[in-house]
């Protein structure tokens, strides 16, 4: 009897184990980050010298984004850096935008440099700050702050003359590792509620399934947008900066179900 309960025992550990054991999702061959919201979801990006890859949280590939060197940094090697991928933070349309800096060596003067900008999906630059030398501080010292007078970014010479450059910025910054669905909130409930630019919409997937679509539909029944959603998250994210004010409606849609419709408005 006794080792009969040792062997059930066991086997309920090894299940429990097996349940709650750490797993590899993906691998990535070069170095990646989250994004600020895009299209209200966090995503996953991942570059090199030439390109910028937007992955979903499911690391399936949404976009390549093409990185241009700006003109006359054609030097003889260099690295780049980016962070801060985001649609609302640099400027208030719906393309991406980012912060990069490139690291150069400029063999005619025998020097080190950084060019720093904000560069847009297209290429356009919405900030450019050449020949600064070292360049905004490492990522994990966050050069982009929220204060009581909007967001700034902070760029920090390391060597040379010492100075400072503040800058304002025009959008939102969220902090994604601190993204939690607020106490009290319920499945498909969205808050805050009214909304004028990003709304957290908490959602459950019903017991049996395995991922469903988060609908918005406006006063006239169209759909505006649809998200595909899993047991990944328990929360979206959505942008609701482009929207028209009014009332919405969402839903959370599968195969064989769909949730009854809430309500959402949109103010200006």
């Amino acid at each position: 009897m006794k080792k009969f309960l040792l062997t059930v025992c066991s086997a309920f550990l090894l299940a429990v184990g097996a349940e709650a054991q750490i797993t590899l999702e993906h691998e990535y061959s070069n170095e990646i980050g989250f994004s600020q919201p895009i299209n209200g979801e966090i995503k996953i990006f991942s570059y090199d010298n030439s390109e910028l890859r937007i992955y979903n949280l499911d690391h399936s590939l949404e976009k390549t984004i093409t990185l241009d060197l700006p003109e006359g940094l054609d030097k003889n090697g260099y690295d780049c850096y980016i962070t801060y991928v985001s649609e609302s933070l640099f400027d208030l349309d719906d393309g991406i935008e980012f912060l990069i800096e490139w690291e150069y060596y400029d063999s005619d003067l025998g020097q080190g440099f950084s060019f720093v900008g904000v560069f847009d999906e297209t290429g356009t630059p919405l900030l450019e700050v050449p020949d600064f030398e070292g360049g905004y501080p490492n990522p994990s010292e966050r050069p982009v702050v929220e204060t009581d007078n909007g967001v700034k970014l902070i760029l920090q010479e390391e060597d040379g003359e010492e100075k400072t450059r503040v800058y304002s910025l025009p959008g939102q910054l969220y902090n994604i590792t601190s993204v939690e669905t607020p106490a009290g909130v319920e499945s498909l409930q969205a808050y805050p509620n009214p909304a004028s630019d990003v709304v957290q919409i908490a959602y459950a997937i019903p017991e049996g399934q395995t991922q469903g679509a988060l609908k918005i539909y406006n006063e006239q029944g169209i759909l505006v947008k649809s998200f595909v959603v899993d047991e990944t998250f328990d929360h979206l994210l959505l942008n609701v900066a482009d929207f028209e004010q009014g009332v919405y409606t969402y839903r959370l849609e599968g195969n064989s179900f769909a949730t009854e419709a809430e309500k959402l408005v949109v103010m200006r």
